[in-house]
């Protein structure tokens, strides 16, 4: 496998040699990966479990429907909608990476100083000039974690993280792994707090924030999860409650589930963004075993009610289908 192919699925193993000159390797435990396989092959046979019951009534209601009733479902008109839907809900292809000039714009007014000058050479480059200069970023990032253990200036933190966030949404290799290097082993909390503000600022629509969380997160509940989960939770509020929080501050579930009243006003391509938010939020604070949390996550799970009338529309029925695997996913675990 060459340097430059894309490994960032892979987890990264974080060689310090510093350290009493001995390689120290930082894996999840058996345990953890025990049990998160567990889980994940419970909730598949939950999914195997509710399709074959749906698959069962259905054959059901064919069957006993009457034959004037069958006659009157069976148009024209709700075929090719039903037909339409099921086409909306298949997996579509992967959309193209924003342009780096692009991401770039958004972050400069935002920047340190510090990375004033290539943010600006970024976006007067050429696409292909400014993917290069990513990568470059990218290396030379990768070699500095290498050569200077230890922790991070505010400035510099901000400055690496900003310009490795637009590097993972513009999908330049390693960049990923590199940022999760960042977050997890040299950023503090405060830092990470204020480069929430920075990015939250940088990419205030919804569904770009849960782009970049999605980004972020690295899977080993440290600092990068932490800001994913921060970014996922500002941005749902920003759907329920518009222009009400500074995004630097971390935003409780007790403020969500107090704002999820709202859900209802929504239209149904800003609640199946509210579905697919709120299922990062509940998945973050899936460990929390606080009274006062489990409470909160209840009302939050409760208030995403499903349509009252779904029909064949594509945006609704993804609004129902994810309501669905909210409650089979978090429902017995918040009681």
């Amino acid at each position: 496998m060459s340097d430059d192919e894309d490994c960032d699925d892979l987890p990264m193993i974080d060689v310090n040699s510093s350290v009493k000159d001995a390689s120290s390797f930082e894996m999840p435990s058996a345990d953890v990966v025990a049990s998160q396989r567990a889980h994940e092959l419970a909730c598949e046979a939950e999914l195997r479990d509710m399709r074959a019951r749906a698959e069962h009534d259905e054959r059901r209601l064919s069957v006993s429907r009457s034959p004037r009733a069958r006659d009157r479902s069976s148009s024209g008109e709700d075929e090719a909608a039903l037909a339409a839907a099921v086409r909306a809900l298949d997996v579509l292809p992967r959309a193209a990476p924003p342009a780096p000039h692009t991401l770039c714009a958004a972050l400069a007014p935002h920047l340190p100083s510090a990375a004033a000058p290539l943010a600006a050479r970024l976006q007067s480059a050429s696409q292909d000039t400014a993917a290069e200069l990513l990568l470059r970023a990218v290396t030379s990032v990768i070699r500095t974690f290498r050569g200077e253990p230890g922790d991070w200036e505010d400035d510099d933190v901000l400055s690496t993280g900003a310009v490795l966030a637009a590097a993972v949404l513009g999908r330049v290799p390693r960049a990923r792994r590199a940022l999760h290097a960042l977050l997890d082993d040299r950023a503090t909390d405060a830092q990470l707090k204020k480069l929430c503000g920075l990015l939250a600022a940088a990419f205030p629509e919804a569904r770009e924030r849960m782009q970049l969380s999605d980004a972020l997160r690295s899977g080993g509940g440290r600092g990068a999860d932490r800001l994913a989960a921060r970014l996922a939770a500002a941005a749902l509020l920003q759907l329920l409650r518009p222009n009400t929080q500074d995004a630097s501050e971390e935003v409780s579930v007790e403020q969500l589930a107090d704002a999820a009243h709202s859900w209802a006003q929504l239209d149904e391509g800003s609640r199946y963004v509210c579905v697919q938010l709120a299922g990062r939020v509940l998945a973050a604070g899936a460990g929390d075993a606080d009274p006062g949390q489990l409470a909160a996550r209840r009302r939050l799970l409760a208030a995403l009610v499903p349509p009252a009338a779904p029909s064949s529309r594509p945006d609704r029925l993804k609004v129902v289908v994810g309501v669905s695997k909210l409650k089979l996913l978090f429902q017995n675990s918040e009681n």
